[in-house]
């Protein structure tokens, strides 16, 4: 009797809020030495891609945000920026989490698009005017800066589109301190 390789049955989302599970089976290879096999991996679902694009964009190209326009250049760059790295940091174990660049890439036209009808020019200005290289400790990233001086005896205020890196990280440390609801008097 012939062997038979046994494949588990795929899993059915059941993860909250948007987090699939999946058996890696023997065709996952990360590279032509390397293969994952009968572990469980966390995956960005295809979908959430899709249904988190849509509010940034109209007729399927991304637009601008009307909403947005009469706030200050820092704060339509901290709010696309801080939209962003909830969805990265809540999407961080996920082993596909590259799927997320098309959202970024989405997000940054948005974001540049609001930016030139506050300023009414073109899109092309924008990005001459904004566009620096940030260097953290996972490389170098071209990203949107706006900065805001703020007197001699300050720091200007610094915002930032880009530059979160869009890696597998299985080990990630999750930065959250539980903080006991009674009084820790004794």
């Amino acid at each position: 009797m012939p062997l038979v390789p046994f494949f588990p049955a795929p899993i059915q989302p059941s993860l909250p809020l948007g987090l699939m599970h999946d058996p890696f089976g023997l065709e996952v290879r990360l590279s032509h030495w390397q293969a994952i096999n009968g572990t469980l991996g966390l995956r960005v679902p295809a979908q959430v891609t899709k249904t988190k694009c849509v509010q940034y964009m109209r007729r399927g190209k991304p637009s601008h945000r009307t909403q947005l326009i009469n706030d200050t250049a820092y704060s339509i760059v901290a709010q696309y920026q801080a939209e962003y790295r909830g969805v990265v940091q809540y999407y961080r174990l996920a082993y596909n989490l590259h799927q997320l660049s098309k959202r970024k890439r989405v997000m940054e036209v948005s974001q540049v698009k609001t930016l030139a009808n506050k300023y009414k020019t073109s899109c092309g200005d924008i990005y001459k005017r904004f566009k620096t290289e940030h260097t953290n400790a996972d490389g170098t990233y071209k990203v949107l800066e706006v900065r805001v001086e703020r007197g001699q005896d300050k720091k200007p205020l610094v915002a930032q589109f880009g530059g979160i890196p869009l890696q597998w990280k299985k080990w990630v440390a999750i930065g959250e301190t539980i903080k006991p609801i009674w009084s820790e008097r004794q």
